[in-house]
């Protein structure tokens, strides 16, 4: 039934569990924004009192209306379901925001309490989507909510059945949205951080035996949950997202509220199975591997238990690089000169000492010089008096310098492109790269640069003096543990045979192919100095490339803790271009075979626990576990 008047009016939202926490918030927030707010709930009553005294509705208010629903109850599902229809028509939008948890082991869990966590959880939610459908197809409009949590993403210890039930409520989510797109509905699943509701702290049951087997796993987490419901955000911020999103018209979005929410989304598409492994174990405090074999441990403090760590991220807004020349100032003017401090090159030329960072009379060659940090190295090798090629895919829009066209996924069109270079090149700048997800990833992160180097290298296009500069990633670093496997891909003898190998081994990815950079330029290092030739890498933290704002919620969100607390922005592509082009300067001379970490100090401020917050993510991404 429903407490309040019916009206039928446009954008009316549904939003289960909205006596409480997240969904009082959002019900709360989304009435003052104009909405027509049905809040289904246990007891619409006591729920309607909340909703009427923090939205300050009157009574009579036709855009606040209460519906009684449990769950749990199938009778009370399909109930709930006429009364929306009788008192709005098809809903604009049903936000699936009920849940309830449990905590324990698999082990202490009772196989009734599973039972009761799917069917409020994943059974009422699918039902109730069946219920309304109808209407909402018939409407030709509409927009199902998900709102899942971190355990939905990665299965959290002592609440596995919480995040069975919300692992199982995405794919559910997923397979909807294929369904129901046709018919001009959409579907939105909504990951939620930390917040400061109850639903894992004083309303969730713990099944736990604190004297048992896993007593030290409830202690460990006890420590960290209770830390991360203190850092815990206000509801609010949540319902701000989600107002923010229900305007969507994509058939199927994904998206994560709340910085803990991000970065383990980021995490879990960057990181492999065990290191991912490796990250929730320490996140959540839990013994390494075979630590208890043998032993029972005892335990009699009562823990807190949260799916996850929490801090919402502030907005970043990365400043634009301004104009080169004003940046610097040196664009038409020469560096400083003495005729008595001089600096002696690799070809036994006397310089002055600033002239070592300069590439006058020099040919630099920047792959994937089109945008992003490779444009930024480019126009800073045009200033320090170079002569500039640029390759890519993508139209090079740069005055002053030479153009070619480059497919790195093709290895004649890496052929042809060399053949058009022509020789000699000083200076090899390897810029390009793509996200995870392009067809062709390993070729264009790596293999591809390699076989470019080594069609230059046999054409004698790089000779003594020649540096070669690599970006890399925060995703490389710890390439040292893989390194029997990488020198595997590293000895394929060309283009085909490294493609073969990582088709093989399943490491067409991301992380994958930034560590085979690192580990390349490392094991590169003699062999090329014994012909005269350096080369090193950069490993850049988040930088404002058009890149990194294809996948902002996950790549600029990395570290924005760090850079809020300091006071600072991600990097600007020019930022990362100066010590990428130092590195390939006569000033460099004595560097070689490195990957210089250009992060501002996050994953040193995280390994030496400065900055306790990355702490976790270096060590793991450091090989420091």
């Amino acid at each position: 039934d429903v407490v309040g008047p019916a009206m039928h009016e446009p954008r009316s939202v549904v939003i289960t569990g909205a006596s409480r926490g997240l969904g009082l918030a959002s019900a709360t927030h989304l009435y003052k924004l104009g909405w027509r707010v049905i809040g289904a709930m246990r007891s619409p009553d006591t729920g309607l009192e909340r909703l009427r005294a923090a939205t300050g509705a009157a009574a009579d208010d036709p855009r606040l209306l209460g519906v009684r629903l449990d769950l749990d109850d199938p009778s009370s599902v399909i109930a709930a379901a006429k009364a929306i229809e009788k008192a709005i028509g098809a809903p604009d939008v049903l936000v699936h925001n009920a849940g309830i948890a449990a905590a324990g082991s698999v082990e202490d869990m009772p196989a009734e309490v599973w039972e009761r966590l799917f069917r409020t959880n994943l059974f009422g939610p699918v039902q109730l989507t069946r219920e309304l459908l109808p209407s909402m197809r018939a409407a030709g409009r509409g927009r199902i909510v998900v709102v899942s949590s971190q355990g939905g993403v990665r299965g959290i210890p002592s609440i596995s059945a919480y995040s069975a039930c919300k692992g199982a409520l995405e794919r559910w989510a997923e397979a909807l949205a294929e369904e129901v797109a046709p018919f001009g509905l959409g579907v939105t699943i909504l990951v939620s951080g930390t917040f400061k509701t109850d639903i894992l702290t004083e309303q969730t049951v713990h099944y736990g035996d604190l004297n048992g087997p896993y007593a030290t796993h409830y202690e460990g987490i006890d420590r960290t949950g209770g830390f991360m419901v203190r850092r815990a955000n206000p509801p609010e911020r949540f319902a701000s997202a989600l107002a923010r999103v229900l305007d969507e018209r994509a058939p199927f979005a994904r998206y994560a509220v709340g910085l803990d929410a991000r970065m383990l989304l980021f995490a879990s598409r960057l990181l492999p199975g065990r290191l991912l492994h490796q990250v929730i174990r320490l996140a959540m405090g839990l013994p390494r591997h075979g630590a208890l074999s043998g032993r029972t441990p005892a335990c009699s403090r009562q823990p807190i238990i949260d799916n996850s760590p929490s801090q919402e991220s502030k907005q970043q807004t990365a400043a634009p690089a301004t104009d080169f020349p004003e940046r610097i100032g040196v664009a038409d003017a020469r560096l400083p000169r003495s005729s008595s401090a001089t600096h002696r090159n690799p070809g036994g030329l006397h310089m002055s000492l600033f002239d070592a960072f300069r590439f006058d009379g020099k040919r630099v060659l920047v792959v994937g010089g089109a945008s992003g940090i490779g444009a930024a190295a480019a126009e800073l090798a045009l200033a320090a008096g170079a002569h500039v090629v640029v390759m890519d895919y993508a139209e090079v829009k740069l005055s002053g310098i030479k153009a070619i066209r480059l497919n790195l996924a093709e290895k004649a069109s890496i052929d042809a492109a060399v053949s058009e270079c022509g020789g000699p090149v000083h200076a090899l700048l390897a810029c390009a790269g793509v996200a995870d997800g392009t067809p062709g990833i390993e070729r264009i992160n790596f293999i591809g640069h390699r076989h470019l180097i080594e069609r230059m290298l046999d054409a004698g296009m790089l000779g003594r003096g020649a540096a070669i500069g690599f970006i890399s990633s925060a995703a490389g670093l710890g390439w040292e543990a893989n390194l029997k496997e990488l020198q595997e891909l590293l000895a394929t003898p060309d283009f085909d045979g490294a493609v073969a190998w990582v088709k093989k081994h399943g490491k067409a990815n991301y992380m994958a192919m930034k560590q085979a950079v690192c580990a390349y330029v490392a094991s590169q290092a003699f062999s090329l100095l014994k012909r005269g030739i350096r080369i090193n890498a950069i490993c850049p933290g988040p930088t404002d490339t058009p890149l990194a704002q294809a996948n902002k919620e996950l790549w600029l969100a990395f570290g924005a803790d760090f850079r809020a607390e300091a006071g600072i922005e991600a990097s600007t592509p020019m930022e990362q271009a100066y010590p990428l082009l130092f590195l390939c300067s006569d000033a460099a001379s004595a560097i070689n075979g490195i990957t210089l970490t250009t992060d501002v100090g996050y994953m040193s401020s995280g390994i030496t626990g400065s900055f306790p917050n990355a702490t976790m993510i270096a060590k793991v991404l450091t090989g420091r576990t």
